[in-house]
């Protein structure tokens, strides 16, 4: 899918052309399936740990986890996630440029 196209499926509203969200991928629960933008590229840790961050919140599904908002089922993912890279030597911050600051506002439900 394009990432305008996942944009739209997170937020239900079409990307406007001031919009900056970036999303690489995308977990349907409805459909219980992982949705991705452009090409993924298996043996590659940073391609690779992105699907493991869908999974986590398939599990999540499965689970019957209840969140007060969507932003905060992410803590999780990217904990795990971010635990995926480090194996490899990698993190979240180095492969995707989200640092500890940025990791933590999108834990939280907006106000």
């Amino acid at each position: 899918m394009s990432p305008d196209a996942l944009v739209t499926l997170y937020t239900g509203q079409p990307m406007r052309g001031t919009d900056s969200v970036s999303i690489v991928a995308l977990y349907d629960r409805s459909q219980q399936v992982i949705l991705l933008a452009g090409a993924w590229t298996p043996g590659e840790p940073a391609s690779e740990s992105i699907i493991v961050h869908e999974l986590v919140h398939h599990a999540q599904a499965l689970r019957g986890d209840r969140y007060p908002c969507l932003a905060a089922s992410e803590t999780e993912a990217y904990a795990i996630q971010d635990r995926w890279l480090r194996r490899s030597g990698q993190d979240l911050e180095t492969s995707f440029g989200i640092d500890a600051f940025t990791l933590a506002i999108r834990g939280l439900c907006a106000l």
